[in-house]
């Protein structure tokens, strides 16, 4: 979770990264958002991974995310994921050695990585996170609202406008009530 973990509202983002969305999500939008709600306190970010079948890489990329995670460098990880997708979104064995070059480059501590992405319970937390996704997102990148009131699912890129406009509504909603709209 990426800013305060009581915040008013939580937003889910299920992300695959092969996916050129998800990539212009993280490059276009997700900075201004970050600056605006996340580091205000009044979004808690969670991030759970949806990698598609149509994307062979994505679920490394995925393995390689949570491992960055539980070192607290998921945002390093990101970046490099998503800025040298063209690295490691090739052959298996291509893959694999491209993900531990960006480890490097994100500033992990490279063994304690390497145990990770070689275990199962990184891959573990992968699956938990699709099956997290059955019945609310089938593409990356998806958004689920969780507020007081019932959130709901955007699906798809969102314009930072659109998306402004969204979180300002639910923080404007008074607490139990839901959006008639």
């Amino acid at each position: 979770v990426r800013g305060r973990s009581t915040a008013p509202i939580s937003v889910v983002e299920f992300v695959d990264y092969e996916s050129a969305a998800s990539r212009r999500h993280h490059a276009q939008v997700q900075p201004a958002l970050d600056a605006k709600w996340v580091e205000t306190g009044q979004v808690a970010w969670i991030t759970k991974n949806l990698p598609m079948r149509v994307h062979r890489q994505a679920p490394l990329a995925a393995v390689a995310a949570v491992c960055a995670a539980q070192q607290g460098k998921l945002r390093e990880m990101q970046s490099q994921l998503f800025a040298e997708h063209t690295r490691w979104a090739v052959g298996a064995g291509a893959a694999e050695a491209a993900l531990m070059d960006l480890a490097v480059r994100a500033r992990l501590e490279l063994p304690r990585f390497k145990e990770c992405y070689a275990s199962r319970d990184a891959m573990a937390q992968v699956l938990r996170d699709v099956q997290d996704a059955k019945g609310v997102a089938d593409r990356a990148p998806t958004f689920v609202l969780l507020t007081s009131a019932p959130g709901g699912a955007v699906t798809g890129p969102v314009p930072l406008d659109d998306f402004n406009a969204l979180l300002e509504k639910a923080v404007s909603r008074p607490a139990g009530t839901a959006d008639k709209n």
